[in-house]
């Protein structure tokens, strides 16, 4: 749910489980071989999956309700413990929101998210980023879906010039789609 790597501090909250029940948990797992503690900076302790599929499974065997909500709860605590530095944390709250039930918080954090990886240029992720929130725009309300696909197609439009070039179809197909959102 948190990943591959999770630290132990935000497991607890998000499962709410008390610390003695939390360590011997972890404890069997790790005694498992399913889970290793890994260095980490800061007081934290982290995990990390020792197989990608040991961590597919694990996901995957909990319900989609259930797993919605808890994506909602882990993005809510990531928010609170990391308010201060929300701006390192903007791609795991996208993953959490668009995975969760809050739509516009989702589009929110994908925006932000988008940003920041158009800085690093990772317009590849920008683009997989922006691409599964505007499957959620039917959740918001039109004035806000409006305005949030617009800033949307603006990041799109950059990073089809960049990746495509100025005159590219890629480019003049967000262009027309800007276009259309004008005229609402």
């Amino acid at each position: 749910m948190l990943g591959r790597e999770f630290p132990v501090t935000l497991v607890g909250r998000v499962t709410a489980k008390a610390n003695d029940e939390l360590e011997q948990m972890l404890g069997q797992l790790e005694l498992g071989e399913f889970i290793f503690e890994q260095p980490a900076t800061g007081d934290d302790v982290e995990f990390i999956f020792k197989h990608t599929l040991t961590q597919e499974v694990a996901y995957n065997s909990v319900l989609g309700d259930r797993r919605r909500a808890l994506h909602d709860r882990a993005a809510r605590e990531i928010e609170d413990v990391y308010r201060n530095k929300l701006e390192d944390h903007y791609s795991n709250l996208a993953h959490h929101y668009l995975r969760g039930n809050d739509a516009a918080k989702a589009v929110h954090y994908v925006q932000l998210a988008a940003e920041q990886a158009v800085q690093r240029a990772a317009y590849l992720q920008a683009m997989s980023l922006i691409d599964s929130a505007l499957k959620l725009l039917g959740n918001l309300s039109a004035p806000d879906r409006v305005r949030t696909e617009l800033a949307f197609r603006s990041v799109e439009s950059t990073i089809a010039f960049v990746l495509y070039g100025a005159s590219s179809k890629q480019r003049e197909r967000v262009i027309r789609r800007v276009c259309e959102l004008a005229k609402i």
